[in-house]
C-alpha cells in the first residue's frame, strides 16, 4: 500500500504545478487587458511595434509594385511602338503627297509661263511634255507625248516659255519628234528686233550657242541684241525670241560678219513644249 501511495503522489504532484502557470498565465493576460483597455499601457508598445514592422511590410510590398510597374511600362512602350510605326508611315505618306502635289504645282507653274507670251498663232496652242531624249555629238531631237491623234502635224513649231525650241520632224500615232534649233540640220529665218536686219539662225549641235549667217559686215548688230523670228516660210509665229547676240567678229575681205547666237529656250531642260501653228494668216 504504501509502495502504491509513494507512486501516486509524484504524478499528482506534476499536473498541479502545470494548472496553476495556466491560471496564472491566463490572471495575467486579463489583467493585462483591463489595464489596456482602461490605461491604454500597451498603445505605445503597438506603435513602436508598427513602426517597426512597417518597413517590412514595404518590403513585402516592393514585388507587386515593381510587377504592376513593369506591366505597365510594358504597355506604355508598346503603345509607344505602335504609335511610333504609324506616325513613321503617316510622315513618308504626307511627304510622298507633298512632293506629288509640288510636282503638280510645278507642271503648272511651267505650262502658265509657257502660254504667257502672246503668240500670233491661228488656232490654239497645243501644249506637250517631253518624255524622251535622242541625243548625238551633233545635235538633240526630243519625243513629246502628243502625236497626230491629238492633231500634231509635221512641221509645227515647238516653243518653251523662252523662245524658240525646234519643230516638229516626225509624226506618230500618240507622240512625235522634235529637231531643237540646236541641231545643225535646224536651219530658223530671224530678224534683228532692234534694226529689222534679216538672218538665218543655225545650229551648231551644242544647246548654248548657234550661228546667224548671212549678216553683211555693214549690218548694224551688236552684242546683246535680239534675234527673234521673222515669221517668213509660215512655219513660226512671227517676232518670237530666238537668241541673244554674244560674239561679232568682222572679217576684213569675208563678205559676212561671225556671229554667234545664244538661244533662249532652254534646250538642254525642256520639260514642256507649246506647238504653233504658224504665222495668223493676214
Amino acid at each position: 500500500m504504501a509502495g502504491r501511495g509513494t507512486d501516486h503522489n509524484p504524478l499528482f504532484m506534476d499536473q498541479v504545478p502545470g494548472s496553476l502557470r495556466l491560471t496564472v498565465w491566463v490572471l495575467l493576460l486579463v489583467a493585462l487587458m483591463v489595464l489596456d483597455h482602461r490605461h491604454h499601457w500597451l498603445l505605445q508598445g503597438r506603435a513602436l511595434t508598427g513602426r517597426v514592422l512597417d518597413p517590412v511590410f514595404s518590403l513585402l510590398e516592393l514585388p507587386d509594385q515593381a510587377g504592376r510597374q513593369l506591366a505597365t511600362w510594358l504597355v506604355e512602350q508598346q503603345s509607344l511602338v505602335a504609335r511610333k510605326q504609324q506616325l513613321e508611315r503617316d510622315n513618308v505618306r504626307l511627304r510622298v503627297q507633298l512632293r506629288q502635289w509640288q510636282a503638280l504645282l510645278n507642271d503648272q507653274q511651267q505650262i502658265q509661263a509657257l502660254l504667257q507670251p502672246m503668240v500670233r498663232a491661228s488656232g490654239q496652242l497645243q501644249v506637250a511634255r517631253v518624255v524622251a531624249l535622242n541625243s548625238h555629238p551633233f545635235g538633240t531631237r526630243v519625243l513629246i507625248n502628243r502625236g497626230k491623234a491629238e492633231g500634231v502635224e509635221t512641221g509645227m513649231a515647238a516653243l518653251d516659255s523662252q523662245g524658240v525650241a525646234g519643230q516638229v520632224i516626225t509624226v506618230l500615232p500618240h507622240h512625235a519628234w522634235v529637231m531643237l534649233i540646236s541641231d545643225p540640220d535646224h536651219a530658223l529665218p530671224v530678224q534683228l528686233r532692234r534694226t529689222g536686219v534679216r538672218s538665218i539662225v543655225v545650229g551648231r549641235g551644242r544647246a548654248d550657242e548657234l550661228e546667224a549667217m548671212n549678216l553683211p559686215l555693214s549690218a548694224d548688230i551688236q552684242v546683246g541684241d535680239m534675234l527673234e523670228t521673222s515669221g517668213i516660210g509660215g512655219r513660226f509665229p512671227p517676232h518670237y525670241p530666238v537668241a541673244v547676240v554674244t560674239h561679232v567678229q568682222r572679217v576684213p575681205g569675208e563678205r559676212f560678219a561671225h556671229v554667234r547666237v545664244r538661244p533662249l529656250a532652254e534646250l538642254d531642260r525642256l520639260q514642256f513644249l507649246a506647238l504653233s501653228w504658224g504665222p495668223e494668216p493676214s
